[in-house]
């Protein structure tokens, strides 16, 4: 027979946590056909946390998130047919490192990631229904580093889709597509429809 001792560690302890948010916004009506808005918001958080068993002496304790995100957009509407362009902007800093030696000790590392994003999307009243359709954009990139190295991943997605919905008695009729790009994949694309009665 084998005995065996199972040693299970606990590897991180939250013992502290600081944050802190900001933000504010401002919405403008232009005239009878034009409104716009723009919005910021910020966030920080600081925590310390014991390292477990598994630590050592100089090890990595401290991890401090700082996040940023603005938005803002344009709305056009004139009777049947309405349209909105929006755009989004993030970043986001990650940095974990050892309480003793600082932020910029050797061990210590900083994930940045960013992120784009912009629709424009458009929507026209038919008969007893709609169509809508249009285009967004969305950046995301991710930058790690260390005191040895630096990692970069960036990835650009496009896409573009068109939907439409008409109700015919108590029957409704919906149908959609959209054709996505992605800068490693390419494009590809999804159809779907439907038909239902009262609600698809």
């Amino acid at each position: 027979m084998f005995s065996q001792a199972l040693h299970i560690a606990v590897t991180a302890i939250a013992m502290a946590i600081e944050m802190r948010c900001s933000g504010g916004g401002v919405q403008h009506k232009f005239n009878d056909n034009f409104s716009g808005f723009f919005r910021s918001y910020g966030y920080s958080a600081n925590a310390d946390y014991d390292q477990g068993s598994w630590g050592y002496a100089g090890g990595n304790d401290e991890h401090q998130n700082d996040t940023q995100s603005w938005d803002t957009g344009l709305h056009f509407n004139s009777g049947a047919y309405s349209s909105q362009l929006v755009a989004n902007y993030q970043r986001i800093k990650d940095y974990n490192y050892s309480s003793l030696n600082g932020r910029y000790a050797p061990g210590s590392t900083l994930d940045k990631t960013e992120q784009r994003y912009i629709q424009w999307g458009n929507n026209l009243a038919v008969g007893h229904g709609a169509v809508s359709g249009g285009i967004d954009w969305k950046q995301e990139k991710l930058q790690s580093s260390g005191t040895a190295s630096t990692d970069v991943y960036k990835r650009d997605t496009t896409g573009l889709y068109l939907t439409g919905q008409q109700q015919i008695d108590s029957v409704t009729l919906e149908a959609s597509g959209r054709e996505d790009h992605d800068q490693q994949f390419g494009w590809h694309g999804t159809v779907a429809n439907c038909r239902g009665m009262g609600v698809c």
